[in-house]
């Protein structure tokens, strides 16, 4: 995704994360906590498919996953008409959808209801969710980056994946215990922190995988452009990989 847009949505969240950890009440501090990620991943999915079609000019050449969930999830937000949004929302997310159905350009995604979502973020709900995107398993994503590592300690891509989805479990249902006033947490001030760490870690992590799958979708859109000379292919591929690593 484009790097500044990135950037400013990874800073609110660490800002709002942070921000979280140190409000008075721990319980509240909790719900806040996990109220900051849940806002950040739909923030983030809606700036990637507003992102996306600069990478890719044609519709046609999307990811299937994401032509899918641009179309269910636009449905699902017709139907709930005004539960959830206004009326010129509703008629831009029909205009949008017709866009992209008849191979306009450029076209624009409804984002706002790719990212629709009325589950808790737990780890499976995370994984579906980017999975909208075209990533088949954005946990084995997050496990290979070396922020989680850095902050799960010794065990390779495999402990730390299997740590971040476990603590992002539990925070979620320390949530709704405290939500639903299913008894307390007993939740001391150090563990808040850390609850707020991990937060801003994962949000890190998820911001770096969508990096670089972005990358991937431009390279591949690049090969569909089978019109254009070999040569300009090549120095179109050359040039998002120097942008990619520098």
């Amino acid at each position: 995704m484009n790097s500044n847009r990135a950037a400013v949505v990874l800073h609110q969240s660490a800002r709002q994360i942070g921000q979280a950890g140190m409000q008075p009440g721990l319980d509240g501090a909790v719900l806040l906590i996990s109220a900051a990620f849940e806002q950040f991943v739909s923030d983030l999915l809606i700036a990637f498919s507003a992102d996306l079609p600069g990478k890719v000019a044609s519709y046609d050449h999307l990811p299937k996953a994401v032509k899918s969930a641009n179309e269910r999830y636009t449905g699902e937000a017709l139907d709930r008409s005004r539960s959830r949004f206004a009326d010129y929302e509703l008629r831009r997310f029909v205009s949008n959808l017709r866009d992209c159905l008849t191979g306009a350009t450029p076209y624009t995604l409804n984002g706002e209801a790719i990212a629709l979502n009325d589950r808790n973020l737990k780890a499976n709900t995370l994984r579906e969710l980017f999975g909208r995107l075209g990533i088949k398993d954005v946990w084995t994503e997050i496990g290979a980056t070396r922020t989680l590592q850095r902050w799960s300690g010794p065990g390779g891509a495999k402990t730390a994946k299997s740590r971040a989805q476990s603590r992002l479990n539990e925070l979620i249902d320390n949530r709704n215990r405290i939500a639903h006033r299913v008894g307390g947490t007993a939740l001391g001030p150090d563990e808040i922190l850390s609850y707020a760490h991990f937060g801003r870690t994962l949000a890190r992590c998820l911001v770096k995988v969508l990096e670089d799958y972005a990358s991937v979708v431009s390279l591949k859109q690049i090969d569909n452009q089978s019109a254009s000379p070999p040569a300009h292919r090549e120095v179109a591929r050359c040039k998002i990989i120097y942008e990619t690593l520098h």
